[in-house]
């Protein structure tokens, strides 16, 4: 039978599996439901997935398995200290999934692994300096200094969403006021939508029944709405900001923008470039800024390649 890795990308949404070859191609991958699983649950949901893994992989040899999780997560240990959004603490995922399964597991955290990926096969192909966000729900950043990726004395590295940002008081999910993913991010997207339609600006977003989402301001922009567009301005500029401190502190040969606000293209990012000129005018004309070649793949390919690596050594 062929020999096979399989990469997993836990979310509180949906949770993604990947077969990969022993090159890390990837051959297939499919997506279920997290509550299918009984994701609140852990040691049910460890045991639902390594059952949805065999179906899977029927028919392959399973050589090793990397998993991707949100939150606090010791891939040393194989420990996911604590992840908020999903009700974990101190899960150890690694020991119960290779238990069943019987093989090498390696977790690490999901912007971590995504950098990983992108590095690998997407738009970090070639450089050594990584700085890779992810921006959706909220937003969290993945580094790479000379090859090697940073986890943190505590494995809290990248959080930079939580840093607070002067002038803005919307409470923030973490209990803060004014963090930066309150702005940055598709939540923070839709609230600065919903506070221009309350004061009658005219833009198209007014006629949108319900929620106004990232993706309607997305949608406006390319339709040419002034206001749409100036929402994602605000929202470049803002981050560019907290970027520019990034740059002088890591000297970056490139910055990905990865999750679902990404898909908004040059509409973010032309005014973070504009703010970068402005904010690091030295650092600038060798700075590449590009957004995610490897949608939800990446994060995949990322633990695929841990994974694979943790048997090789």
């Amino acid at each position: 039978m062929e020999q096979i890795i399989i990469g997993i990308d836990v979310g509180g949404t949906n949770t993604v599996i990947g077969m990969f070859d022993t090159e890390l191609s990837l051959i297939k991958k499919t997506s279920i439901p997290s509550i299918e699983l009984s994701i609140k649950k852990p040691e049910q949901f460890i045991k639902s997935l390594a059952l949805e893994i065999n179906r899977f992989a029927e028919h392959h040899t399973i050589t090793s398995v990397g998993v991707a999780v949100p939150g606090k997560v010791n891939g040393e240990r194989g420990i996911v200290e604590l992840a908020t959004n999903l009700s974990w603490e101190n899960v150890w995922l690694a020991k119960g999934l290779s238990d069943i399964l019987q093989v090498p597991v390696r977790i690490e955290h999901d912007v971590r692994s995504y950098t990983i990926g992108e590095a690998m096969k997407g738009a970090g192909v070639g450089y050594n300096n990584i700085v890779c966000l992810t921006i959706g729900t909220g937003m969290a950043v993945g580094t790479i200094v000379n090859g090697q990726l940073i986890a943190g004395s505590d494995f809290l590295a990248g959080e930079l969403g939580h840093d607070s940002v002067q002038g803005i008081t919307n409470e923030c999910a973490c209990g803060k006021i004014g963090c930066l993913e309150t702005v940055v991010s598709a939540p923070g997207i839709s609230r600065l939508a919903a506070k221009i339609v309350a004061s009658n600006e005219n833009t198209l977003l007014q006629h949108i029944e319900g929620d106004i989402t990232a993706f309607d301001v997305y949608e406006a922009s390319v339709q040419g709405d002034i206001v749409a567009k100036e929402i994602f301005d605000y929202v470049g500029k803002t981050l560019a900001q907290k970027l520019a401190t990034v740059v002088y502190l890591l000297n970056p040969e490139v910055i990905i923008i990865g999750g679902g606000v990404a898909a908004a293209g040059e509409f973010l990012l032309e005014p973070i470039r504009k703010t970068l000129e402005i904010e690091c005018p030295y650092y600038i004309a060798d700075l590449h800024i590009k957004i995610g070649q490897l949608g939800d793949s990446a994060g995949l390919i990322g633990v695929a390649h841990l994974a694979h690596k943790n048997i090789k050594q």
